[in-house]
């Protein structure tokens, strides 16, 4: 083991914004989007929206997520128009079956959504459904995340651009982009890369979890990624389609997290980073791809306030998604023979005893003075510190104070923070403060919870999380007979730490 020296981290933080890397988006847009959660548990319906914020047309790849190990549930692809945008729902199928997505959305879509609603002309839904495994259970479809990835942008005035609508007083014909992938005449059924050149950026998304009849609304903006898919090279920006990878997607030929592309020259995948309040660019395999994305989610706290007061009908959730989570827990998609999950992650994925693992997170609770809010047996801080647990699944919903769990959202993925300091006789947590979940620190004994280093050798405590805080309040004196709900959605704040190989902080 070392102790990564000072001069390095310094030479590394000098070196932030010289190369192309994959970094979390500004003002929510970039060249991928993950949706961070979606639920039609509970009478719960999710609305998506995404948006081509560019002048150019654009080619994205749209995938539904189960929440369980984030496998497929849905793919296919959208054809915008410049300034163009899809819209639709994921819906139950029925109260104790699968899901669906349904869309009226005139933009272009392939592989089509296959099933016409009847009565409502123009829209259509697709069943959301594990393709490999025809006999899983459905309620796996029921929660999870959608991620969109920008697989091209299209080459003004060619035939797809007219195609997609994107050409003044041209209509949209997407019947002309299904023909495109037949044979033998269909021109991308050979020339895949007709027409389209690099990805340029500029998507955006958002999600709603709305239940009419409870009368809440959830929404958050997706969680941007930019510099994607890079090729330095490609100067001016869309000049040339060496990233591009086009076709017709399915649960076995897709785009992913793990493509992630820096150089198409080079072996390695850079990640732009914030770590100790300083800017670090870290370099990884080719094969490890995955861990530059991972590297800008990573995050050592996460923090944010709660709600649980009776009086006012207060519940308040926290959701965590860890979208890359299944390339290194899932054995399916590891090497042959692996039986230990990849760090940062501590637990295997058990296909046939998915919930059968808890993972464990420990956490500090303050009330809104920073006190303490139970006796914390002799902690040297302002809090109260203990764990949480919660299924080690892709997606965790954690409620403090809250078993059951919170019947606003009808989570399979429950956790709850109800006992609280002193150990298994603590005191439940009813009330209002902060939480803040420690994800890179250690559990009995073992060693530290990060990222596999770099090439710089440098690692990054913590785990790739996408976080919401979800609170809500019931007004009963609204007025006469009426219950009013008042819902809302927080994004955590978070930090991240450098550590060693031992643990112990990058600079002391």
């Amino acid at each position: 083991m070392f102790r990564i020296k000072q001069g390095l981290l310094l030479a590394t933080a000098l070196l932030a914004g010289q190369a192309h890397a994959v970094v979390l988006g500004v003002r929510d847009q970039g060249q991928a989007l993950i949706f961070p959660y979606y639920n039609v548990q509970a009478g719960n319906t999710t609305l998506l929206q995404l948006a081509n914020n560019s002048d150019h047309g654009k080619v994205v790849q749209l995938r539904v997520a189960e929440g369980q190990i984030g496998e497929t549930a849905l793919v296919f692809n959208l054809y915008l128009a410049g300034r163009d945008s899809w819209s639709g729902a994921i819906a139950a199928d029925t109260p104790d079956g699968g899901a669906v997505l349904l869309s009226d959305d005139a933009s272009c879509v392939i592989p089509a959504l296959t099933t016409a609603v009847p009565n409502q002309p123009g829209r259509r839904l697709q069943e959301l459904r594990i393709d490999d495994k025809p006999d899983a259970d459905p309620a796996r479809e029921r929660e999870g995340w959608v991620e969109a990835i920008e697989i091209a942008a299209i080459a003004p005035d060619t035939m797809t651009d007219r195609h997609v609508g994107n050409v003044a007083a041209v209509p949209r014909y997407c019947a002309g982009l299904a023909a495109a992938w037949t044979a033998p005449g269909g021109y991308w059924a050979n020339q895949p890369l007709r027409d389209l050149v690099n990805p340029r950026g500029g998507i955006s998304g958002y999600a709603a979890v709305i239940n009419v009849a409870a009368g809440t609304f959830f929404g958050a903006a997706a969680v941007p990624l930019d510099e994607f898919r890079i090729d330095p090279a490609d100067s001016p920006r869309g000049t040339t389609a060496s990233v591009v990878r086009h076709f017709v997607p399915s649960a076995r030929q897709l785009l992913t997290l793990a493509d992630t592309v820096s150089d198409p020259d080079e072996r390695s995948v850079v990640a732009r980073v914030v770590a100790d309040n300083r800017s670090f660019e870290l370099s990884y395999p080719l094969e490890r791809a995955v861990d530059a994305v991972s590297a800008v989610l990573t995050a050592s706290e996460i923090a944010a306030d709660f709600d649980t007061r009776r009086d006012i009908g207060a519940t308040s959730s926290f959701v965590q998604v860890f979208p890359t989570k299944r390339f290194y827990t899932n054995p399916a998609l590891l090497p042959p023979g692996t039986t230990t999950p990849l760090p940062p992650f501590r637990a295997m994925y058990n296909a046939q005893a998915p919930f059968s693992v808890i993972e464990r997170e420990w956490l500090l609770i303050t009330d809104r003075e920073g006190g303490i809010v139970a006796d914390s047996g002799g902690v040297q801080f302002g809090g109260c510190e203990a764990s949480v647990r919660h299924p080690a699944t892709a997606l965790a919903v954690t409620m403090p104070g809250g078993n059951p769990p919170d019947a606003l959202l009808g989570t399979r993925f429950h956790g709850p923070m109800s006992q609280v300091c002193g150990g298994g006789n603590g005191e439940p947590l009813y009330m209002a403060g902060q939480v803040t979940l420690k994800l890179g620190r250690p559990t009995f004994g073992n060693g530290p919870i990060a990222l596999r280093p770099s090439r710089e050798g440098l690692r990054l405590a913590g785990l790739p999380v996408i976080a919401l805080r979800l609170v809500n309040y019931v007004n009963a004196s609204a007025q006469q007979g009426v219950l009013a709900n008042y819902s809302a959605v927080a994004t955590p704040s978070a930090s991240v730490q450098c550590v060693d190989g031992t643990g112990e902080a990058c600079v002391p």
